[in-house]
């Protein structure tokens, strides 16, 4: 019988991700598409672009990337440009290179360019006396002139305040109100949509962008921090009280409010700032606090009673470990319908901690938690249906509808097994621009797989066009999280074979010495094996055939069996 994945007990953040998923099927996008494979320069530009700020697309800057780089290659400025400025992780050229980009584009018309130059000029990057800061107000305001928002707030700003310019309330009057005419920006008219229909994330990310570039008075950042609170989101919850006691001095009761519903969804800080109220309330004494909560549990919400069990499971302030004490009122929170309560349940029958392990108990408090929106019991059911545990029969599109409302709520592990869905059309249409969507959400969070995976697409040419420094970059990062096998052993292989680079053959060699040192024989076979038959990775025979290698220089005659078996193949 199969078990779920092994969960702790302690509540973890929830990190969540700015970027949601627009419909596909957009006849425009149709065209551009259609237009972008018969070469049309214009269709991959814009289709760039589109990927860049999520329009009518996938927003993914891989998709951007692959679009933009063939032309920055042929000398398409403005694609070399956007490439360079807004896709690259790192840009590629030095700083001097990047500003003779800059002015090319900006001598071209390019509004964002234009933008750039003037700031440029303004900080004094490109010369440093009078004659520099008026450059920056010209480039501003031919920027401005295009409709470009950032300029325009700029120039509304200096007319009044008499920066760089002699102070003109008329100007700034005529910019204030062309701002309110640009409204909204490219970015944020992407988002409303999204977040005009509930979309939690969308609604964080333009609330953000509303508080960042001064558009308060247009609609107010707080609104929409208080939406996706409402729904959930920990960072908007811990925003909605910033922001609204900034109005008014915030009443305790409804402070506590907030910080519960963050707590409750393992936001470590609130969770702190909502024991340091309690603590002030019994004069900082822990078997004070104990009482004080002890006793309104008569009459307290399932809120409290998972606070108290999360300050049992944990030892927090002071209050003893006790688990025992958490189970029982963690079951109580579960009881009242809580679901951080029911997954923290879930996983106490998975793991048989304080309870007897059973499975089906497992899946059913699981499945309550899902149906409340938990993205870590959503994920757990996917992975349930995806492979028959608890003695389920395996229904692909029951794991990935699971997987897809997880990872809409930011579920790493989740996001990486709804892109090999996609990948591989397991309970979905097959469709790589999705795949590589969803891969790469997870990757932002720093997911090792998803960086291994999309480092060996890069690597293979598959599905991307082939890039062995982009490929070094995200076995890199994923290397960065932990010392993994497969990330070892794939840089190791680049340095040997100088894909992209020079050979770097001493590099390689102490890595592949340190896998060695580092795994057993056995370790080492399981992830050959792994990549032969496509078991939790891409199947592979030439990766496959290199693990196998090195187990056999390591001893193991099977592994020597495995790569004579392999060569017979090729």
């Amino acid at each position: 019988m199969m078990t779920f994945k092994s969960l702790a007990l302690a509540a973890s953040l929830m990190l969540f991700l700015p970027a949601a998923l627009p419909a596909q099927n957009n006849r425009e996008v149709d065209a551009l598409m259609l237009a972008a494979k018969r070469g049309d320069t214009d269709a991959r530009m814009r289709l760039g672009e589109r990927h860049l700020y999520g329009e009518g697309v996938v927003q993914s800057r891989i998709w951007a990337r692959e679009w933009l780089r063939p032309l920055a290659q042929q000398g398409h400025i403005p694609a070399k440009y956007l490439l360079e400025q807004h896709v690259m992780e790192e840009p590629s050229l030095s700083l001097r290179e990047l500003l003779e980009l800059t002015e090319a584009a900006a001598q071209l018309g390019i509004p964002d360019a234009q933008f750039e130059l003037a700031r440029r000029h303004e900080s004094g990057e490109v010369a440093s006396n009078e004659a520099a800061q008026r450059q920056a107000i010209d480039w501003y305001e031919k920027a401005a002139a295009q409709g470009h928002s950032p300029s325009v707030y700029q120039l509304a700003l200096y007319h009044e305040t008499g920066h760089l310019v002699s102070e003109d309330k008329e100007k700034a009057r005529f910019f204030n109100e062309r701002k309110k005419e640009l409204y909204p920006s490219r970015e944020i008219a992407a988002l409303v949509p999204k977040a005009r229909e509930g979309d939690m994330l969308a609604q964080y990310q333009l609330a953000r962008l509303y508080s960042e570039s001064g558009l308060a008075e247009i609609e107010p950042a707080k609104d929409w921090f208080l939406l996706a609170a409402e729904q959930g989101h920990p960072e908007a919850m811990l925003q909605t009280i910033a922001r609204i006691s900034m109005d008014k001095p915030y009443a305790q009761e409804q402070a506590i409010g907030w910080y519960k519903k963050a707590a409750r969804l393992g936001n470590s800080e609130a969770l702190g700032m909502l024991l340091e109220q309690y603590q002030n309330n019994s004069q900082n004494n822990s078997s004070k606090l104990l009482d004080h909560l002890a006793s309104n549990l008569a009459h307290a919400d399932a809120d409290d009673q998972y606070l108290l069990a999360i300050m049992y499971s944990q030892g927090f302030a002071g209050i003893p470990l006790n688990p025992d004490e958490a189970m029982n009122w963690f079951r109580r929170a579960a009881e009242q319908g809580h679901a951080d309560a029911q997954k923290q349940l879930a996983d106490a029958y998975n793991l048989g901690i304080g309870i007897e392990q059973n499975d089906a108990l497992a899946l059913e408090w699981y499945h309550r938690a899902a149906e409340q929106g938990h993205p870590e019991a959503q994920y757990q059911m996917g992975h349930a249906s995806s492979v028959g545990a608890n003695g389920q029969t395996i229904a692909p599109e029951k794991s990935s509808q699971w997987f897809t409302r997880a990872a809409q709520r930011g579920h790493a592990e989740a996001q990486y097994m709804l892109g090999r869905a996609y990948q591989t059309g397991f309970g979905v249409a097959q469709d790589n621009i999705l795949a590589i969507y969803w891969y790469e959400q997870a990757a932002i969070q720093k997911h090792i797989p998803a960086l291994q995976l999309i480092g060996e697409l890069y690597e293979d040419g598959d599905i991307l066009v082939q890039d062995h420094k982009q490929a070094l970059r995200f076995y890199s990062e994923a290397l960065q999280q932990n010392s993994h096998l497969p990330t070892l052993f794939a840089i190791a292989r680049m340095y040997q074979h100088g894909q992209g680079f020079e050979k770097r053959m001493n590099d390689a060699a102490e890595i592949f010495e340190k896998i060695k040192n580092e795994y057993s024989v056995s370790d080492i076979e399981e992830q050959a094996t792994m990549y032969e038959l496509g078991i939790g990775h891409r199947k592979n025979a030439s990766r496959a055939s290199g693990l196998y290698q090195l187990a056999c220089e390591a001893g193991s005659k099977a592994s020597c069996n495995a790569v004579q078996r392999l060569a017979c193949k090729q």
